[in-house]
């Protein structure tokens, strides 16, 4: 048994482990990521349990993406760094930092953990890495009232409005859990664009869209409130509801609160918004995550339904492949 020890960073975090990895190296299961990193660090909770799925990469699939990142750091001179931004759905760093760059010489991997809108954060682009790999979708949409629309609600503690403020009046802060509002996805999708072409302008760019989602795996409140969004019937009431509860972040009546919801049309709409957002930027490459994970519900936990890692090295070999094409 082997230990090869690194240090990463993942949603603000810092962590050195051991990770231990089978003398032979024939697959990756679920087991080694739990053996990196401990349940009680809660930076790579979240990632150990959108690894409950254990998926088993082939010694042939692992050792061709070797190669195909070995061509593509041969071509900047023998030596390559990739900035990958976002949050738990970049789980594919986790993947080429253990299978790929621990065999790939003059490759490195660096994590950045985000949670937020991309450009609200400051990111060490000196020197510029040779690409970034970067994208937010999750983690500005909600599930009303199972996930609060308010911007930035938690669950426990921090104050996300004054207490006798209108939208809160009456609501139990103690209970609220909810994501950032970024604006018009639109607008931080292009915003982000301009940060990343004038801050590090010699880097390669590559947005990576928002996973598709599988709310049939959805359990308990979740569950409960998903039926009633994709229920008709109870749709205008749904958003007549959200829309009182945040009333700030809808303000825009071409805003539409349905449409930032956890569910596959959402993150559709994600998709495309990008694909359009990006088109006066030609520099800016996409790395379509959702095409890659649409229809995979086997492919995530049966209680997930956002992630899915067994799909990293596909989204992998997708990013190797977009860092050496023209276009």
């Amino acid at each position: 048994m082997s230990f090869v020890y690194f240090t990463i960073t993942f949603l603000g975090l810092t962590s050195s482990h051991a990770l231990r990895l089978a003398s032979s190296e024939s697959f990756v299961t679920k087991t080694h990521y739990e053996d990196a990193f401990p349940l009680e660090d809660p930076a790579m909770a979240a990632y150990i349990r959108a690894s409950a799925v254990n998926y088993n990469v082939s010694p042939e699939t692992v050792k061709e993406i070797q190669e195909l990142f070995t061509t593509f750091v041969k071509k900047n001179g023998g030596k390559a760094s990739i900035l990958v931004i976002g949050d738990s759905t970049m789980s594919v760093a986790f993947f080429l930092e253990k299978w790929i760059a621990k065999k790939v010489e003059g490759l490195d991997i660096q994590l950045t953990g985000n949670k937020g809108c991309v450009q609200d954060q400051l990111y060490n682009l000196n020197p510029p890495p040779t690409a970034i790999l970067y994208g937010v979708g999750l983690h500005v949409l909600h599930l009303h009232p199972a996930q609060s629309c308010l911007d930035g609600a938690k669950m426990k503690g921090g104050v996300v409005a004054p207490p006798d403020s209108e939208q809160l009046r009456g609501t139990d802060q103690s209970k609220l859990k909810g994501n950032k509002d970024c604006g018009m996805y639109n607008d931080m999708v292009r915003e982000a664009a301009e940060y990343f072409a004038k801050e590090a302008p010699s880097s390669q760019l590559i947005w990576k869209t928002t996973n598709s989602v599988c709310s049939d795996a959805f359990k308990g409140a979740f569950k409960e409130e998903i039926q009633k969004w994709h229920d008709q019937s109870r749709r205008q009431e749904m958003e007549e509801t959200c829309r009182a509860a945040c009333p700030a972040r809808y303000a825009r009546e071409d805003r539409v609160c349905g449409d930032e919801i956890y569910d596959r049309h959402s993150t559709e709409l994600q998709r495309n918004t990008t694909y359009d957002a990006l088109k006066p930027f030609p520099n800016v490459k996409i790395l379509d995550a959702f095409k890659i994970t649409d229809n995979q519900c086997d492919k995530t936990d049966t209680e997930d339904g956002r992630h899915y890692v067994g799909l990293d090295p596909e989204v992998a070999r997708a990013l190797v492949n977009l860092l050496m094409s023209e276009k």
